[in-house]
C-alpha cells in the first residue's frame, strides 16, 4: 500500500508539472487576444452578445430580407429598422468582415450577395446582422444604353452528388472526400451509371461547349471510362492507381437539350484483374441565353460593353458586378424596359469579363434567420475541472451529466458546438472550433479543464447527406496511411500537435436524451458497486499470425498486475470458438476492473472468428460489475459511421451491462507499436496506482509517444466513454 501510494503521488506530482509546462507553451505559441493576433489559429475568437442575427444561406446567391422580418427577430418597430438600414446603421459581417448591401427605394428591406458554404463540414454559410455603421457599397454606372436582345453567354454548371465516402482513398481531412458514385469494371449490375440532369436556359446555337468529369480510381489497378451524352460517344480515357483524373472532351452544342442523359461505363481491359473507380462530379460549360430564370440570373458579361437580362415580371431589380463576391458594387443607372409583357433590364461594362448578378426584389432567396445566444467563453475567469459538449438536442442532457460530476466534487460547464462555432468560427460548423476552443480554456482560462467529453453521437456526414440525423458533435478526420479516420484525441491535443491530448478527452455516442440519462445511471451504478470482481482482470488474445504474437504480448503486458489481482486469461487458441465464447461470456458475467484485448478486429466484434459480438449486449448480465475494455485491435472503436454503431459504442451505451467504457481504435493499427498502449495503460494503473480513468489514459499515450515513430496511431485511440470516470 505504501508503495502504490507513493507511486500515485510520484504520478500526480509528475502530471501537474506536465501540465504547467504545456500550458506555458501552449501560452508561447498564441498570442492572444493581448496580443491583437490569434498566434497560430486562422480564425480569432469573437464575442457574442444577444443583440445579433444570424442569416443562414445556402448557396451563392443574391438574398433579400425585409424589415418586416428583421424587425420580427430584433422585437423592434418597423420603422426604426426603416430608419437603421436607410442610415446603413445595421452591421453585416461574414467570417469577421463587413459585408455591403443595399436597401430598396422605400428602406423596405435590405439586399446582399451571399456566399454559400466553403468547405464540406457544413451546407450553410452565416452572416451576422446586429448594430454598428456598415460601409457603403461600391457603384458602378450602368450608363442606361439601349437593350441589345437575344444575347447569350458562356455558362458552367458543375453537378456534384454526394453519396459514397470514400475515406479510404483520401488523405485530406479537410478536403472532399465523397463520390457521386463507384463503378466496378465488368459487372453487369456496378459497370455503367446513366445519369439524367437538366440545363437551364440553353441558347439556340453556340459553340466550343464542352463536359468534364472528375473521376477518381479505387483500387490501385488501370482503369478505363467510357464516357456519352444524350447517346453519343464523347471521350474515353485510361489512367491507373488511386488517383483522381479529369476526362475533358468538346461537346456539340446541338446535342444539349434541357434534360440530358450522361452515361459513363467503366471498361476491363484484356490483363487488368479488375478496376473500381468512382465518379466525383462532372462540369457542362454551354452557351445560355440572357434571360432570367425565377426573376434571378448570374452570368458573365463575355467582352460585351452592353449586357440585357431579358425575361423579368417586374421593374423592381437590383444588379451587381460581383466579379469580387465578397465585395458587390452595385450597377447604377440601369435601364429596364418593357417588352411584351415582360421587364429587361441593360447595362453598360468597363469592358472585359465581369460576372453579374440581377434578380427581382420579390424573387430574391431569404436567408433563416436565428437568433444568437451570448456567451462568456472569453473570460479568464473560469475555473472548470470537467467540460460537456453536446448539440442543442442534448443540451439539457449534457447539463443533467455535468450535475452528476458536480455533485462528485467537479466544477463543470455544458455548452452546445452551436455555441463554440458563435464564438470560435463565426457561426459556421466546422470541427475546428471546437478545438481552438479547448486551446482558448486550455491557455486562458484561470483553472482549464481536466476533462472534455462529447455528449453525442458524431460521424463524418457533415452536411447529412445519408439522412440519418446522428451527428450530434462531429469527428474530425485524421490522415493516416490507410485513409481517413475519426480522432476525438486531435480536439484536445492543442500543444505541439503530437497527439498527445493536454485535456483527457471521451466521447458518449448517444443519440438521445433517455441514452445519456441510462448512462449516467450506469455511472452512478459503476461508482457505488463493491466486491471482489474489482480485484480481477481479463487478459484476452487472438490466435498469432503475421499480425502479432498476441498471446506472448499479452503474457507480457500482464507483468504490470500485482499478485493481489486475479488474472483471467482467454487465449481463442486454447479452445474452440465456441467455449472461447462461453467462457468469456461467463467471466464477463462474474465480473473484472479492466478487459484486455490483443488481436484482430471487425467494426462488430474481437477476433474474426467473433470471440466477442457487439450482439453479445444481449447476453451480457453484468450490470454493476463492468469493466474498461482496452481493445489494441482494429476498428472495433469505428464509431463515425453514419448509421452504423461499432462494438464500442453498442458494449458501453448497453444499459444493462457491457463495458462502462472502451479504449479502441477507428482506423487500421500496428500491432507492434500499439500494443504499448496497453502496456503503458495497465503500468499506469497497476503499478503507479492511477484510478482515474482519463489520467490512466493519457500517460499511457504520453509513454508510447516516446517509444514509438508510428505517432499517427496516438490519434486513432479513443475514449468511448466519460474519462472523469474512476476505475474501481
Amino acid at each position: 500500500g505504501t508503495v502504490k501510494g507513493q507511486n500515485a503521488r510520484g504520478e500526480l506530482f509528475r502530471a501537474v508539472a506536465r501540465r504547467i509546462v504545456r500550458r506555458a507553451l501552449a501560452k508561447a505559441l498564441n498570442k492572444g487576444p493581448a496580443g491583437g493576433a490569434w498566434g497560430r489559429k486562422r480564425v480569432r475568437p469573437a464575442p457574442v452578445s444577444g443583440n445579433l442575427l444570424k442569416l443562414l444561406v445556402y448557396s451563392n446567391s443574391l438574398y433579400y430580407v425585409s424589415a418586416a422580418d428583421l424587425a420580427a427577430a430584433f422585437d423592434l418597430p418597423e420603422w426604426y429598422i426603416r430608419l437603421l438600414i436607410q442610415y446603413r446603421y445595421l452591421r453585416l459581417e461574414n467570417m469577421g468582415q463587413a459585408v455591403p448591401y443595399v436597401s430598396t427605394d422605400d428602406f423596405g428591406g435590405l439586399c446582399f450577395y451571399g456566399l454559400g458554404p466553403q468547405t464540406i463540414f457544413t451546407d450553410h454559410n452565416v452572416y451576422w446582422l446586429g448594430w454598428g455603421r456598415n460601409p457603403a457599397m461600391g457603384t458602378v454606372d450602368g450608363g442606361a444604353p439601349a437593350p441589345q436582345l437575344g444575347q447569350t453567354f458562356r455558362s458552367a454548371v458543375e453537378f456534384e452528388e454526394d453519396n459514397v465516402a470514400a475515406t479510404a482513398v483520401f488523405s485530406d481531412p479537410e478536403g472532399d472526400f465523397w463520390l457521386w458514385d463507384v463503378l466496378v469494371a465488368g459487372s453487369p449490375a456496378a459497370g455503367s451509371r446513366q445519369l439524367e440532369f437538366s440545363l437551364g436556359g440553353v441558347a439556340p446555337s453556340g459553340s466550343d461547349d464542352s463536359l468534364t468529369l472528375i473521376l477518381k480510381g479505387i483500387s490501385d489497378t488501370r482503369h478505363h471510362a467510357r464516357v456519352s451524352l444524350n447517346g453519343m460517344t464523347l471521350a474515353e480515357c485510361i489512367w491507373s492507381g488511386a488517383t483522381q483524373t479529369a476526362v475533358s472532351a468538346p461537346l456539340p452544342h446541338a446535342l444539349l437539350g434541357a434534360t440530358n442523359m450522361l452515361q459513363i461505363e467503366a471498361i476491363l481491359d484484356d490483363g487488368v484483374p479488375y478496376s473500381v473507380f468512382g465518379l466525383d462530379s462532372f462540369t457542362i460549360a454551354y452557351e445560355r441565353s440572357s434571360r432570367a430564370a425565377a426573376g434571378i440570373l448570374e452570368g458573365n458579361s463575355d467582352g460585351r460593353r452592353v449586357v440585357t437580362v431579358e425575361g423579368f415580371a417586374t421593374e423592381g431589380l437590383v444588379v451587381l458586378d460581383i466579379s469580387q463576391p465578397e465585395q458587390p458594387r452595385l450597377v447604377e443607372n440601369v435601364a429596364v424596359a418593357e417588352m411584351g409583357g415582360k421587364y429587361a433590364a441593360s447595362f453598360r461594362t468597363p469592358g472585359g469579363d465581369i460576372r453579374f448578378a440581377a434578380g427581382e426584389y420579390q424573387s430574391l432567396p431569404t436567408p433563416v434567420i436565428t437568433i444568437a445566444q451570448s456567451n462568456n467563453f472569453l473570460t479568464a475567469d473560469h475555473q472548470v475541472d470537467y467540460v460537456a459538449i453536446s448539440s442543442a438536442f442534448l443540451a439539457d442532457a449534457a447539463k443533467r451529466l455535468a450535475a452528476f460530476h458536480q455533485a462528485r466534487g467537479l466544477r463543470t460547464m455544458a455548452v452546445t458546438v452551436d455555441e463554440i462555432y458563435d464564438v470560435f468560427n463565426f457561426g459556421v460548423p466546422d470541427p475546428s472550433a471546437i478545438r481552438r476552443f479547448l486551446d482558448y480554456a486550455y491557455t486562458y482560462w484561470s483553472s482549464p479543464p481536466r476533462y472534455v467529453v462529447l455528449v453525442g453521437k458524431g460521424s463524418y456526414d457533415y452536411r447529412d447527406r445519408m439522412g440519418f440525423g446522428q451527428n450530434h458533435v462531429p469527428v474530425r478526420l485524421v490522415s493516416t496511411p490507410e485513409g481517413l479516420f475519426a480522432s476525438d484525441v486531435w480536439y484536445a491535443d492543442v500543444v505541439g500537435d503530437d497527439g498527445v491530448p493536454e485535456m483527457a478527452i471521451g466521447r458518449i455516442p448517444a443519440v438521445s436524451g433517455a441514452e445519456v440519462d441510462a448512462y449516467i445511471a450506469k455511472l452512478a451504478s459503476y461508482e457505488s458497486a463493491a466486491g471482489t470482481w474489482t480485484n480481477r482482470v481479463l487478459v484476452t488474445a487472438d490466435n498469432a499470425d503475421e499480425g502479432g504474437n498476441f498471446e506472448d504480448d499479452s503474457d507480457a503486458i500482464a507483468r504490470w498486475i500485482g499478485p493481489e489481482y486475479e488474472v483471467v486469461k482467454v487465449y481463442l487458441r486454447d479452445y474452440d470458438l465456441a467455449s472461447a465464447r462461453a467462457l468469456l461470456l461467463d467471466e464477463l458475467a462474474t465480473g473484472a476492473r479492466v478487459m484486455t484485448f490483443l488481436g484482430h478486429a471487425g467494426l462488430d466484434r474481437l477476433t474474426q472468428e467473433g470471440l466477442l459480438l457487439a450482439t453479445d449486449a444481449d447476453r451480457l448480465a453484468n450490470s454493476g460489475r463492468l469493466p474498461v475494455l482496452i481493445a489494441i485491435t482494429c476498428v472495433a472503436g469505428r464509431f463515425e459511421i453514419p448509421g452504423n454503431d461499432c462494438l464500442a459504442e453498442v458494449l458501453v451505451m448497453d444499459a444493462d451491462g457491457g463495458f462502462i467504457a472502451a479504449w479502441a481504435p477507428s482506423g487500421l493499427s500496428l500491432h507492434h507499436s500499439a500494443r504499448l498502449l496497453a502496456d503503458e495503460f495497465l503500468a499506469a494503473v497497476y503499478a503507479r496506482g492511477v484510478r482515474d480513468l482519463g489520467a490512466a489514459v493519457q500517460a499511457a499515450v504520453e509513454g508510447m509517444a516516446d517509444r514509438t515513430r508510428n505517432g499517427y496511431l496516438l490519434y486513432l485511440y479513443n475514449l468511448i466513454g466519460d474519462p472523469a470516470l474512476m476505475m474501481r
